[in-house]
């Protein structure tokens, strides 16, 4: 279709002659003319950008007058720029909207064949092939596009959902090689609180061993939230890395601290408190390396900042600390105590306190899990003292904690 136009003057009556260095300038005001700049692409002194934009202009307002006129005009433009992929999307675009898929998926897929370097073009022929039933096309267009950026990942996922992709077709054909992808996928799944999907997705990584410590904190915390403690302990211990015999001689994580507390429930969680410095350092009864808690002297302390939750199937258990301390001031000692996380009536349990200065040695305690407790908290306690003389001072060091079964 031609676009008609109409001008009172002729279009070299539009050119002005520089008079200045014999340049060629055109009216600003004939470059915001649509029409008059139509006209002037016949001589190539148009402003294409302005006569695209113009074009999408006219597209948007969905009338079959104006979709043709943008039809008309993007074609045009891609009869200048043949080689421009944007040119190629952009028409097909403008030919989905009129009922013309043969020619539309013609001119997207030649869009796709320049530019497929291009997130934007890939992302956008991905939703033309998706909504226009061709779904493997449209992950593996997707799947490009992951592959080149994480920037439009949660757009991407968006997509997925909204043309009701299965977690399963994803996996298969939506996501790049690779751990970047999905475990940015699994983090979509479990931001919509997508239960299923993000068990499917979590077992598919953990299979091809693309789970990681960083994935496990995540997931491992979403299933807690769910309050499915079992399965959040287990997805926990599933990625490679992890403490030999965790989850099936010993239920504490990281019990010698080997490894840097992350910021997983199910790790050791250390919060901030005026006048104490908690530090992981080496030097232990056994192993490299002790958390050390050290108090400054000018506080009547109640501490229990360090800790860590467990799932705990029924039984009866052992727990043991070693425990060091060096001029550990006041009556009210440090000690571990072990409580039901949701109702600490149900279990709470204590070591014996340790004060003044000792030698690496060992505070334990037993206790059965009934079945109403799922979930314990483990932590270092000091309580207040009721003494005149009770600004706590000195330092403590733990190390070797395990929580084992009793057969």
């Amino acid at each position: 279709m031609n676009v008609a136009v109409r001008s009172p003057l002729p279009v070299l009556a539009l050119v002005i002659l520089g008079l200045g260095g014999g340049e060629l300038f055109l009216s600003a005001r004939l470059r915001q003319n649509p029409v008059a700049n139509a006209r002037l692409c016949r001589y190539d002194l148009c402003d294409d950008a302005r006569l695209v934009n113009f074009a999408y202009t006219q597209q948007l307002r969905g009338d079959p007058q104006s979709v043709a006129t943008a039809i008309q005009l993007l074609a045009d433009s891609l009869a200048r720029d043949s080689a421009s992929a944007l040119r190629w999307a952009d028409l097909g675009d403008a030919l989905a909207t009129v009922g013309s898929p043969d020619k539309a998926r013609f001119c997207v897929d030649r869009a796709v064949e320049l530019g497929h370097t291009s997130t934007p073009i890939l992302v956008g022929a991905g939703q033309f092939y998706l909504q226009n039933a061709n779904r493997l096309q449209g992950l593996r267009s997707m799947a490009r596009a992951l592959a080149l950026t994480s920037e439009l990942d949660e757009a991407i996922f968006s997509r997925f959902a909204a043309f009701r992709i299965s977690s399963r077709e994803v996996l298969t054909d939506g996501l790049p090689p690779g751990s970047r992808a999905v475990q940015s996928y699994l983090q979509y799944l479990i931001g919509q609180q997508a239960l299923a999907d993000a068990r499917e997705v979590w077992r598919w990584m953990v299979a091809r061993r693309l789970a990681d410590r960083r994935i496990a904190v995540d997931y491992s915390d979403f299933l807690l939230g769910r309050k499915l403690f079992q399965e959040a302990a287990a997805a926990w211990a599933a990625p490679g890395g992890q403490p030999a015999g965790y989850r099936i001689r010993q239920f504490l994580y990281n019990g010698d601290f080997e490894q840097e507390p992350s910021t997983a429930a199910l790790d050791w969680k250390i919060d901030p408190l005026e006048h104490v410095e908690v530090d992981r350092v080496p030097g232990a009864d056994s192993g490299k390396f002790s958390l050390r808690i050290r108090f400054g002297g000018s506080a009547n302390i109640d501490y229990s900042q360090v800790g860590q939750k467990v799932a705990l199937p029924p039984g009866r258990y052992r727990f043991q600390a070693y425990i060091r301390t060096d001029n550990l001031t006041t009556d009210q000692g440090v000690a571990f105590r072990i409580s039901d996380a949701e109702t600490p009536h149900r279990l709470s349990v204590e070591t014996e306190q340790v004060l003044g200065t000792t030698a690496w040695h060992p505070v334990k305690a037993a206790f059965a899990v009934s079945p109403a407790t799922q979930l314990v908290d483990v932590r270092v306690i000091r309580r207040p003292s009721l003494k005149f003389d009770n600004a706590i001072a000195g330092a403590v060091w733990i190390g070797r904690l395990s929580l084992t079964r009793v057969e």
